[in-house]
């Protein structure tokens, strides 16, 4: 378990400092170096960054433990030798928030894919990312991290969960849940020796899974529809800009789902579904937190690397260190 804990604790600390960087860089790119085509879908992307940045500082403070006994997902933050040792009321926050960060992710994600299908359409919905409209799309993505915030508020600890947990908690991780701030699902209890369901918290995994679902439901609807659109949109014969623009933004969209969907939306299902079902896979679990870390550091890194203006902009900062003549990016502009 010592090695675990050295391991766990070099990659969150690399990660964290790659994912301020990288999407640092994204604000960045996308303020002074986006394609006019690319609309307010650059707004878009810098409220992603601002928001994994967000994200990524809340992981670094809590380091949580993702831990499953019996009948129960739990994440836990270890205060000892922390500052939040006399304040675990502001250690529970930390790790709320986190949560809400989970849940205001999903939906970000989930606008994106909406808001690039509309734009290869070309229907004028894009109106519809216009001034306060598109701030009303943030708000509705922060409205889904606070509703998931909201229902992880009240799985906080109590004494019940304390006293069911102690025994094992301390012979997995030797950690004494008194000196510890969690969040936790307990699904099946016993009583008198005949098992019934928890039904209160089944509900709240039943919320948790529906702000899941749903921007799972339309990432695949405009994902799959937007392959098309592209196929339609080259069979047209549209210029070469506005074919790989698309095509770029398409593909970037594509692996920032396929990185999410690996590194954290499965490794929280199985947490949080595997013991309602009776599957419990303690030891599996143990490595969620370094994949939470690893998606937080990559999860920019697609539309950085596969967006011709983005990737071009960053060559040519290597170019002048390097005092070589740098490369422009040509765009066309068609009437659309």
């Amino acid at each position: 378990m010592g090695i675990f804990v050295i391991i766990k604790l070099i990659v969150k600390d690399s990660c964290t400092l790659i994912a301020i960087l990288t999407n640092s860089l994204l604000i960045y790119l996308a303020l002074t170096k986006s394609p006019p085509k690319m609309g307010n879908y650059k707004y878009l992307l810098c409220y992603f960054s601002v928001l994994s940045i967000t994200y990524v500082t809340l992981d670094f403070l809590a380091a949580p433990y993702v831990y499953t006994f019996e009948a129960s997902s739990v994440l836990l933050m270890d205060l000892r030798n922390t500052i939040f040792t006399e304040y675990p009321a502001v250690a529970f926050l930390i790790i709320v928030s986190a949560c809400g960060c989970f849940g205001a992710t999903l939906a970000a994600i989930a606008i994106n894919f909406i808001y690039r299908l509309w734009a290869l359409e070309r229907k004028g919905r894009l109106r519809y990312f216009e001034g306060k409209l598109l701030i009303a799309w943030i708000l509705l993505s922060l409205f889904t991290g606070f509703l998931s915030a909201c229902v992880f508020w009240t799985t906080g600890p109590n004494d019940q969960i304390n006293n069911y947990i102690r025994h094992n908690l301390k012979e997995e991780y030797d950690l004494d849940v008194d000196q510890t701030s969690y969040i936790a699902f307990v699904y099946w209890k016993s009583e008198n020796r005949v098992d019934y369901l928890n039904i209160l918290d089944t509900s709240k995994l039943m919320i948790v899974n529906i702000i899941m679902i749903i921007p799972f439901s339309i990432i695949f609807y405009c994902g799959l529809k937007s392959y098309y659109q592209i196929k339609e949109l080259i069979s047209k014969g549209e210029n070469e800009f506005s074919r790989r623009l698309q095509m770029q933004l398409y593909k970037a969209l594509v692996a920032q789902t396929f990185i999410p969907t690996l590194f954290l939306f499965i490794p929280v299902s199985l947490f949080l579904v595997g013991p309602l079902i009776g599957i419990n896979v303690t030891w599996a679990l143990r490595a969620v937190t370094v994949f939470f870390s690893i998606y937080l550091a990559t999860e920019s890194l697609p539309i950085i690397f596969l967006v011709d203006d983005y990737r071009t902009a960053i060559a040519n900062i290597f170019r002048r260190c390097l005092s070589k003549p740098q490369v422009a990016t040509v765009s066309v502009h068609d009437s659309d």
